[in-house]
């Protein structure tokens, strides 16, 4: 009962828990506990929908840091992947792509003995 006290007091209430909420009020628990379960499955929508927005940005990221920190590429890349694995098996074979072409200790774009890096003009 906290738990629907709680809900009730709350700021980020949508008009889905506002309309359990009145059924609830109306001593309706079986329409109540439906538009529950109605607006819990459009939060999850939106989470993962924000979720996946966040990994977006990475993938260019990734490949724009390629041109110069072949390393820091594969960070981007790891990073969409953790965050949209649904992507991953194509994320991960860029990054694998990325790192096959990194010539060791030519000095581009990065080698462990010079840690300068190419500029991106």
């Amino acid at each position: 009962m906290a738990a629907l006290v709680k809900a009730s007091q709350s700021e980020a209430k949508t008009p889905d828990v506002d309309q359990a909420l009145r059924a609830l009020k109306h001593r309706d628990g079986r329409a109540a506990e439906r538009l529950f379960r109605v607006a819990a499955a459009k939060k999850e929508v939106e989470g993962r929908r924000a979720i996946w927005e966040a990994a977006e940005p990475y993938r260019p990221l990734g490949a724009l840091a390629f041109l110069r920190d072949t390393e820091g590429a594969l960070a981007a890349y790891r990073k969409a992947t953790q965050l949209d694995p649904s992507r991953g098996e194509r994320e991960q074979a860029h990054a694998r792509w990325a790192q096959s072409l990194r010539p060791e200790s030519s000095g581009w774009p990065a080698d462990k003995k010079n840690k300068k890096k190419r500029p991106l003009a």
